[in-house]
């Protein structure tokens, strides 16, 4: 299925004529009849399907970053990211936008750009160690006000119909903006954290950026790790 976000147009692919229909039901404001061909950004798989039966899962370009006993938080992270597709035209001017994902707890976030395959996992997960409020954010690509150090969130998606689509609402909205505390990225060759890396993937306010990067970094707020068990750990002791 075809969505038009803004200037966007963006593909949802459904596994089955089921998900589609709650999905179409859901965006219906936001479908694009024009015929034309569009690449898919997203998958959507719902429950009870193999290999993981009573398992539904989000895939962005084909990396799964979602999965949950049911569909109506995996479809709440799905309309994150579209409404950051949406609003990123209009949030991005002044700012600065940066490739990876956040993860948060409560008005405070930790970006994110060391390779993870999979859901960042939450205490659902089973660790002990990991605080209950623990989540990862959905975002298509996070926009950074690098002035006032923080991260921009967009507002939600207008005239969405959860009740037509039978999902229940994602829970109410939190601040308009978190305060962005750390940063997780891929180590250098020296083993630290490759921050020229997070730069050169950014685009908008590059100077503002670089200097909170520096500033992240000389309060060892810059962290480096190679595998998802080093990324929790790193992003719960940033945010703890």
């Amino acid at each position: 299925m075809d969505l038009r976000l803004g200037r966007w147009r963006v593909g949802v692919r459904p596994d089955t004529d089921a998900t589609r229909r709650r999905l179409a039901a859901l965006l219906a404001p936001y479908a694009d009849d024009s015929g034309e061909t569009t690449r898919t950004n997203f998958s959507v798989r719902g429950t009870g399907r193999w290999p993981k039966r009573g398992v539904a899962d989000l895939y962005v370009a084909g990396d799964r970053v979602r999965a949950d006993r049911r569909l109506d938080p995996v479809v709440h992270h799905l309309v994150g990211h579209l409404v950051g597709i949406a609003a990123e035209p209009v949030l991005a001017r002044d700012r600065t936008v940066v490739t990876g994902r956040l993860v948060a707890r409560g008005d405070r976030a930790v970006l994110v750009t060391a390779s993870c395959t999979g859901p960042i996992p939450g205490s659902g997960e089973g660790s002990a160690d990991v605080p209950a409020d623990l989540v990862e954010r959905a975002v298509w690509h996070p926009v950074v006000d690098p002035v006032e150090r923080s991260i921009v969130v967009p507002p939600p998606l207008a005239d969405l119909d959860w009740r037509a689509a039978r999902l229940d609402p994602p829970p109410a909205e939190g601040p308009d903006r978190l305060q962005l505390v750390g940063v997780v990225t891929p180590p250098d060759r020296d083993g630290e954290a490759n921050l020229p890396a997070v730069w050169a993937a950014s685009r908008g306010r590059l100077d503002e950026w670089g200097m909170l990067l520096a500033l992240l970094e000389g309060d060892g707020r810059a962290v480096a790790a190679r595998t998802k068990a080093e990324i929790l750990t790193a992003a719960t002791r940033l945010l703890a």
